[in-house]
C-alpha cells in the first residue's frame, strides 16, 4: 500500500459476500426442496458399503428409479405414490430415518446418472 492511500472500506466487502452467500442459500432451497411430483435422489455417506442407498431407499418403502453416477447416491420414488408419482413429508421423513443424510429433487442431477 502506497503511503497517503486510502484504505478499501472492508466494512462493504463483507456485506456483499454475505448477500451473495445468502442469496445462494436461498437458491439452493428453493430449487432442491423436493416437488409435489417427482423422482427423488438420496444421498448416504460417501464412504458406507456400496449397497447402502438401496437399502436406505427399500427400508423406507421407496421404489428404485435409478442409481446415481456414485454408489452412495440413488434416485427414488415413493412406493405408494409409484403409479401417480406423488410422496408426502411423512415418506421423506422416513428415507431420513433410515439413514439418507440428503434428500432432494432428482431433477438437479439428471446429468449425473
Amino acid at each position: 500500500m502506497i503511503k497517503g492511500e486510502a484504505m478499501p472500506e472492508t466494512g462493504v466487502a463483507w456485506r456483499f459476500a454475505a448477500y451473495a452467500v445468502a442469496v445462494s442459500l436461498l437458491s439452493v432451497c428453493v430449487f432442491a426442496t423436493p416437488k409435489p411430483a417427482g423422482d427423488l435422489a438420496i444421498i448416504v455417506s460417501p464412504w458406507s458399503p456400496p449397497n447402502l442407498a438401496a437399502i436406505v431407499a427399500t427400508r423406507a418403502g421407496a421404489t428404485l428409479v435409478s442409481v446415481g453416477r456414485w454408489p452412495f447416491v440413488m434416485i427414488v420414488r415413493s412406493s405408494a405414490g409409484a403409479r401417480n408419482r406423488r410422496f408426502d413429508d411423512a415418506f421423506i421423513s422416513k428415507l431420513y430415518r433410515q439413514g439418507a443424510l440428503i434428500v432432494f429433487d432428482a431433477g438437479l442431477i439428471a446429468g449425473c446418472h
